[in-house]
């Protein structure tokens, strides 16, 4: 049943950052104080999204967690209440497995390999550069370079190189 005192609106009016938009539309009433929950949840991805995708050795655009991972940056303290927030978090009515294991994983993932890096005298790290969309982007060049071939053997690839 809908409530006849909330507006529909489209998602696509809402600020793409940290859930402002949907607070936004709830403090004016345009939402109910239920989409709350949802802006909460949006507001946390959106933090995580940023610390596992850190490209930046300075403050850019105001957000802390766009910055690279370091010994005392607040990542890690982010780390830490997120993985709870996820093991706490429920899909209710999902038929489906919900993902918040994978993204513990990935979390510990992150942690682990920023402790070897330290204990090698790194003392920073773009998270960005952890994710395999290179290796994608990598592929996708061979597989262009070989006639958009979408399994292109090693001869393939080096006869069209040549």
């Amino acid at each position: 049943m809908q409530n006849k005192n909330v507006r529909q609106t489209s998602c696509t009016s809402f600020e793409p950052h940290s859930g402002s938009g949907l607070y936004a539309k709830i403090a004016d009433g345009a939402l109910s104080t239920e989409a709350a929950i949802t802006a909460n949840v949006i507001s946390h991805m959106d933090k995580l999204f940023d610390a596992l995708n850190s490209d930046s050795a300075d403050l850019r655009r105001g957000e802390i967690f766009s910055t690279n991972l370091t010994a005392k940056s607040p990542h890690h303290k982010l780390f830490q209440s997120m993985k709870y927030f996820l093991k706490t978090l429920k899909f209710m009515g999902s038929l489906r497995t919900p993902p918040q294991e994978g993204w513990i994983w990935t979390i510990n993932g992150v942690e682990r390999l920023f402790k070897q890096f330290a204990n090698e005298g790194i003392k920073s790290r773009a998270t960005r550069r952890l994710q395999q969309d290179p290796l994608e982007n990598l592929f996708g060049c061979i597989r262009g370079n070989c006639g958009s071939n979408s399994n292109p053997t090693v001869g393939t690839y080096w006869d069209h190189r040549m």
